[in-house]
């Protein structure tokens, strides 16, 4: 028994010291692991919106942040707006691209999924994600399995329509969200 005792001190020991290196070097690593995600966003972002080569974060309150798009010359050019939503394995996030007025999708992209390899992770494909490019911001997408019949259709994904409308329906709420300040934040 007393050796048992000794051997469960040193695995507490070691655990104990284990976590703490873990710990010690997530915290050293966090500036830097949170500089990566933003700049996989500006890339995600820029990916979206034509003609992009800035991206500056703005803080609508209680709309959370959408990211303004600027080109080359300082020119405005659109915005790129974020969402996420459970999809059929788990959480799905996106990046959302749109003119200048908050009129028209000018882009979509998914950048983050654990959805089935090979079924719903082809959302993440470009020509399932190039349905969205130049649909009215306005009006709620929709998805159909057959061909796509009116502008605000998106045709599903086969065998992953859960996915696809996890994506819609993840797109649809973000517009409804800000679409309206932002036209107003453009001044336009």
């Amino acid at each position: 028994m007393g050796r048992f005792i000794k051997e469960s001190w040193l695995m507490i020991f070691v655990s104990v010291l284990s976590g703490l290196a873990v710990a010690g070097v997530y915290r050293l690593e966090k500036p830097r692991i949170e500089r990566n995600e933003l700049e996989y966003l500006n890339r995600a972002v820029l990916a979206v919106v034509p003609g992009g080569q800035n991206v500056e974060p703005v803080d609508l309150g209680d709309l959370g942040t959408v990211y303004k798009v600027l080109d080359a010359s300082g020119q405005f050019v659109g915005w790129g707006i974020t969402g996420q939503g459970a999809g059929f394995q788990g959480i799905i996030k996106v990046v959302v691209g749109l003119d200048p007025k908050a009129q028209t999708i000018t882009g979509m992209t998914v950048v983050e999924q654990s959805e089935t390899p090979g079924l719903g992770s082809n959302i993440t494909q470009d020509h399932w994600r190039s349905q969205f490019a130049g649909k009215a911001a306005s009006d709620p997408l929709e998805v159909v399995k057959g061909a796509p019949s009116r502008p605000y259709h998106i045709h599903a994904i086969t065998a992953a329509t859960i996915s696809s409308k996890a994506v819609v329906s993840i797109v649809n709420n973000e517009l409804a969200r800000v679409r309206q300040r932002l036209a107003r934040e453009a001044g336009l």
